[in-house]
């Protein structure tokens, strides 16, 4: 296994932008059980694609995070950084804006993100990547057609902050697209594990009944009443939940 690695590796390095030979490093890798350096190959592959290509390195990463939640996360959430403090694992691609974290996240395939946000003890680089993909998409949720210039929803420790200077109850239809009780309703209805860490934050909020439905729309969706998230379980229990839901 370590030669057929070897040579996969020289094939791959040869021609950074041959996606077949990254996507067979990645495969040979994760066989291996080596799912950190298998995710390093395809955001590799990733970073060198283009059109189609892009596309197929973007389903092996979701395939790679479906398939391998725990070891993800652990790798994910290391402490080991680059020099410039950012982890290894989530540069940027060639879109400029999309990294492979977004892609998850856009994927359907949120339970690692999920746990790099509220898990406690994930280095911050790792966690803001991963609130970053789970923001853009849960804010399409809440996007009303009708505005030319759709509004992106506060990161979960901005709603923490805010929930701190609210004494009283927020009412369940105050305009605000981002309203509480809105995403609390969003999330139970549509069950969206995507938002579990906002609804996370709600804990704490002084308004008591906010913060029970926040606490059991959060077991609802992850199966654990509270951090820290066990990754392997809850990618079980979100399974479970999506086929629950049908087409």
């Amino acid at each position: 296994m370590d030669e057929d690695i070897a040579r996969e590796r020289r094939a791959s390095r040869k021609a950074p932008e041959d996606l077949t030979a990254a996507l067979k490093l990645a495969a040979r890798l994760e066989r291996a059980g080596e799912v950190g350096q298998a995710w390093q190959a395809l955001v590799s592959a990733h970073h060198e694609g283009k059109g189609e290509r892009l596309k197929e390195a973007a389903s092996g990463l979701a395939g790679l995070a479906r398939r391998n939640p725990a070891a993800l996360f652990e790798h994910l959430g290391a402490r080991e950084r680059a020099p410039s403090g950012r982890l290894h694992s989530i540069p940027k691609t060639n879109t400029g804006s999309a990294t492979p974290l977004r892609i998850l996240a856009e994927s359907g395939e949120v339970p690692v993100l999920v746990a790099l946000v509220c898990n406690p003890g994930v280095p911050s680089s790792a966690a803001v990547a991963a609130a970053h993909g789970l923001r853009h998409v849960c804010s399409l949720l809440f996007h009303d057609p009708a505005s030319r210039h759709p509004r992106a929803m506060p990161f979960p420790n901005q709603l923490r902050e805010a929930l701190g200077y609210l004494p009283l109850l927020p009412m369940h239809d105050d305009g605000d697209p981002f309203n509480p009780w809105r995403i609390i309703e969003t999330a139970r209805r549509l069950s969206v594990l995507a938002l579990a860490p906002w609804l996370h934050v709600m804990f704490g909020a002084k308004a008591t009944a906010l913060a029970t439905d926040a606490k059991l729309c959060f077991q609802e969706l992850t199966g654990h009443p509270d951090v820290p998230l066990d990754v392997a379980r809850l990618a079980k229990h979100w399974e479970k939940l999506r086929d629950s839901r049908g087409p």
